[in-house]
């Protein structure tokens, strides 16, 4: 993903742990039925993006990062939407029947100061 500055490398370092660590606790046996955590990450000259993916039992069918977040989507979306300007969206991979969730999570790149000497 090349050089990331250092006040967008820190929340996003926490909620890549948080995202990860949530796909774990949701998707694996024994909570649920998935094997498969995928993490992706991808830049543009705008942007960077991490993409979680699971095979797990995925989410219900209406879910709202607003209404159904625990505490963990909360400080995701602390993190993503007010402290980096970003995005964030969750969406089941099937929906009938639910299976899988997929996490994107865009924020803007900001410039790498170059190194003095």
């Amino acid at each position: 993903v090349g050089e990331i500055d250092g006040e967008t490398a820190m929340p996003l370092a926490v909620v890549l742990v948080e995202l990860v660590q949530n796909a774990f606790q949701h998707a694996a046996p024994p909570a649920g039925a998935g094997e498969l955590v995928e993490v992706r990450l991808a830049r543009t000259a705008s942007t960077l993006t991490m993409r979680i993916a699971d095979d797990g039992p995925g989410v219900g069918e209406g879910f709202s990062l607003d209404r159904d977040a625990g505490l963990g989507l909360t400080i995701v979306r602390t993190f993503v939407v007010h402290d980096l300007g970003g995005s964030i969206a969750i969406k089941a991979v099937s929906a009938d029947p639910p299976r899988g969730t997929v996490i994107e999570v865009t924020v803007p790149r900001r410039s790498v100061p170059s190194p003095v000497g």
